[in-house]
């Protein structure tokens, strides 16, 4: 089999940088293990404008969000399936004060029927603020229709990377029964022991998120309140993350998820039902700076360590990447 692009891996750093490039008419293999948790599956999933610890505008947000809204939207449109949905955030503990002015048209007072339900929902003392636009990935639904969408152009392999089966000679990359011009490396954490690629200003850590069962509560809303409450449909509720830096194993944190439990006691005055508990890790880079690197020598490179903010950022990135990619 003959391609142009080899992208390893396909959560959203991989999907997002197989896009771009199918984009500029080039061809792709995206090989993935689909029965691994990925970063982006433990990820909240939102472009929010707002840094709501700091209470102010998310550095570079403009910079960034064009191009997701972009990028999202026209994914929405080639797969039909949802990708992207505005949901507003209703933020506990804002200051009564905000500094900074460019905050202030994200921010807007919650009245009527809204106020109301906060008020008989949420125990918390502090005062709640609606911060809009703000979207939501829907990252279940954009895996799974794009890899059915590379499968429809056989451009899709679901299986383990086996870096011991790569080879690159005479500027051909050659990984079993594949032949392709250049490798790009979307692989999250396994990076690290990337031989390709050494001396990465690169480490790992671990996240934990749940998945609650919250009848009660109304989805056209994503809560946050030292944790995130995020809509996944079917009154289902992403609920996290956490970070964990010194780990051993990836089995769920138990104390974590009983302290989280005890908060959603505190904060809800409706029940609740924990259905399930994910763990995965997560690449994380000095200064969280994603990597966007080409081999010195070799056809290859990394699109990697999008972070926090990957969501967002993303698009962009992969926009930039791609062309610099195909200029080669």
């Amino acid at each position: 089999m003959q391609t142009e692009y080899l992208v390893i891996g396909g959560g959203i750093a991989g999907t997002l940088i197989s896009y771009e490039l199918l984009l500029h008419n080039k061809s792709v293999m995206v090989i993935d293990d689909t029965t691994a948790v990925k970063a982006s599956i433990v990820a909240g999933a939102i472009l929010n404008p707002v840094n709501i610890k700091q209470w102010n505008v998310a550095k570079d947000y403009q910079q960034y969000i064009a191009a997701a809204l972009d990028s999202y939207t026209s994914l929405q449109k080639l797969l039909n399936t949802p990708v992207i949905s505005e949901v507003p955030i209703i933020a506990f503990d804002a200051p009564a004060k905000k500094e900074d002015i460019l905050i202030q048209p994200f921010l807007h007072n919650i009245t009527g029927r809204d106020a109301a339900m906060i008020k008989n929902t949420f125990a918390t003392p502090y005062t709640a603020q609606k911060i809009s636009p703000a979207f939501q990935i829907h990252t279940a639904n954009l895996f799974s229709a794009w890899r059915k969408y590379l499968l429809a152009k056989n451009a899709f392999l679901d299986a383990h990377f086996e870096m011991e089966q790569l080879s690159i000679a005479n500027g051909t990359v050659m990984y079993k029964h594949i032949h392709a011009e250049k490798i790009i490396f979307c692989e999250g954490a396994a990076a690290i022991q990337n031989p390709l690629f050494s001396h990465l200003p690169f480490t790992k850590n671990r996240g934990d998120a749940l998945l609650i069962f919250i009848p009660g509560l109304p989805k056209k809303f994503i809560y946050h309140n030292g944790i995130r409450l995020i809509p996944t449909g079917n009154q289902l509720f992403w609920c996290g993350s956490n970070y964990t830096w010194n780990y051993t194993n990836l089995e769920p944190d138990t104390e974590w998820r009983k302290q989280t439990e005890n908060t959603l006691k505190d904060l809800l005055n409706i029940p609740f039902i924990i259905k399930d508990h994910i763990v995965a890790e997560r690449p994380t880079t000095a200064g969280q700076q994603p990597l966007m690197l080409l081999h010195d020598s070799l056809p290859a490179a990394m699109f990697n360590g999008l972070g926090t903010k990957g969501f967002l950022m993303g698009p962009l990135l992969a926009k930039s990447f791609a062309k610099k990619l195909v200029s080669k």
